[in-house]
């Protein structure tokens, strides 16, 4: 034992213990600009310390004379380093802490370095702010046409035929009646005729028996004298036929319109001898939003509406119920 105190005697004194070092507060966290040190080694990365330890890199905490893992002043581990509240609770502190830290993933919903953002989940946004456009709206629906009926360019007629079965059948004659000075309109939707709206009425009293002119257009052969004519007129208004004083007008309204082929049904309501009747009369129709043209007949009985047929000579001569209704009508210039 007085051996190994003599031994440890001789030996070399220990060596002084350093001085410590002072380290000021951290400053706040700036960070580094793109280009500084950009492809260059970190200031200080690589050189000796005065202690002929590698310096730490720039920025980073110089350990304190007892921080973790060097020896303090009595050998003992160091504390760890103290941090100012100020410094602890700022962000900016927190964050470049954070982000700095080796092997730590990036914040949730921050990109990657060199990744680009993801596109926002509501869909992509108008350039520069840019208000949306607005919705075009739909044209609105095309307005029907009212077209006002010529009367003068237009035909509207009855052919009246005669009982062939009669003993004096000879001595009678068919019959065509032209109207005038009637009056009628046409509402008319071009590519749609269920939206048409038809009206035309007739006085009794404008209704002109067997002229020539129309008794060639429905070709008969036979013409009629003046005295025949007025004498066919006067039997026609009478009380047993078309009673013009009691009944002074006839009238056509439609109630529907269709498509049908090549042709327009046109369906109305006949008011003639103070009866209403349903009709139904197949067309021919030509409209171009300028001009209207309809042609088209229908046959009926005048029965149907309360009138008997003439006869005279006690039935020798007579007429047949049935009649046919003939309409070729052209609107007026729009």
């Amino acid at each position: 034992m007085p051996l190994l105190l003599l031994l440890l005697s001789c030996s070399d004194p220990a060596p002084p213990t350093p001085e410590p070092v002072e380290v000021p507060d951290l400053p706040a966290v700036v960070e580094p600009s793109p280009a500084a040190g950009a492809g260059s080694p970190d200031a200080g990365a690589g050189t000796v310390g005065a202690n002929g330890a590698p310096s730490p890199d720039a920025g980073a905490p110089v350990p304190a004379a007892g921080v973790v893992g060097t020896p303090g002043a009595d050998g003992a581990p160091g504390a760890p380093p103290v941090t100012s509240p100020a410094a602890q609770g700022s962000p900016a502190v927190v964050a470049a802490t954070s982000a700095a830290a080796p092997g730590n993933p990036p914040a949730a919903g921050a990109a990657a370095p060199g990744v680009p953002a993801p596109a926002s989940a509501a869909g992509p946004t108008n350039v520069a702010g840019a208000a949306a456009p607005e919705p075009v709206a739909a044209p609105p629906p095309a307005t029907p046409t009212r077209y006002e009926l010529d009367a003068s360019k237009s035909l509207l007629y009855v052919q009246v035929f005669r009982d062939t079965s009669t003993l004096a059948a000879g001595a009678s004659h068919d019959h065509v009646v032209l109207a005038t000075g009637w009056s009628g309109s046409v509402t008319w939707q071009s590519g749609d005729p269920s939206r048409c709206e038809i009206d035309v009425r007739v006085p009794v009293t404008g209704l002109r028996p067997d002229l020539s002119e129309m008794r060639k257009k429905v070709g008969y052969d036979v013409m009629l004298t003046d005295s025949q004519r007025q004498q066919v007129g006067e039997h026609m208004l009478a009380k047993g036929q078309l009673d013009a004083s009691s009944f002074p007008e006839m009238r056509f309204q439609s109630t529907a319109c269709a498509s049908n082929a090549d042709k327009v049904t046109v369906t109305g309501n006949l008011s003639l001898h103070g009866k209403t009747r349903t009709v139904t009369l197949p067309m021919t129709v030509s409209e171009d939003g300028t001009s209207f043209t309809a042609s088209g007949s229908l046959s009926f009985k005048g029965s149907d509406f309360g009138i008997a047929p003439y006869e005279a000579l006690l039935g020798a001569l007579k007429n047949q119920d049935g009649m046919k209704l003939g309409v070729s009508v052209r609107s007026k210039p729009r």
